[in-house]
């Protein structure tokens, strides 16, 4: 893990043994859940289902981070780093943004303190699933690119 991950983690842990998190987040680093889920404590979607909210602490991040989706289909409000958060667009909707280990701490803590806030981003999350990651908005966009195509020629 990067000094920054490492750093957020940390941070992390100590808002939840001072008790200044007041709702469960999934912590998701390296394909592991921060210690806290695997084969042996259940499934992921559990982990997802009974969480507040999704962290994504990836500061050096390539592609689309398919936790931010995993989170957003699950109706939960997301965490992440700019770099993360670049692999799903412009559009920050749904996200709570850190560029900065004590952003990514503090975005944690809005999303922890402001109930409103936390279902806004969930809200936001989901409405993004639907009309940007569906299937089947993509399949209609490839059917008209296709139309679009044939009609030119």
């Amino acid at each position: 893990l990067g000094k920054s991950v490492r750093k957020t983690m940390r941070t992390l842990e100590s808002f939840r043994t001072q008790h200044r998190l007041p709702i469960d987040v999934v912590a998701l680093r390296t394909g592991t859940l921060d210690g806290r889920a695997g084969p042996e404590r259940g499934s992921l979607l559990q982990e997802y289902r009974a969480a507040g909210g999704v962290l994504v602490p990836a500061f050096r991040a390539t592609g689309l981070k398919t936790t931010i989706l995993q989170g957003w289909s699950q109706g939960r409000a997301v965490v992440t780093t700019t770099a993360a958060a670049a692999g799903v667009g412009p559009n920050r909707a749904g996200l709570a943004v850190g560029a900065t280990s004590d952003e990514v701490v503090d975005a944690l803590a809005s999303i922890g303190d402001d109930d409103g806030l936390r279902v806004e981003l969930a809200h936001a999350g989901l409405r993004r699933i639907r009309d940007e990651f569906d299937r089947s908005h993509h399949d209609a966009r490839v059917i008209a690119c296709i139309r679009r195509t044939a009609e030119q020629r």
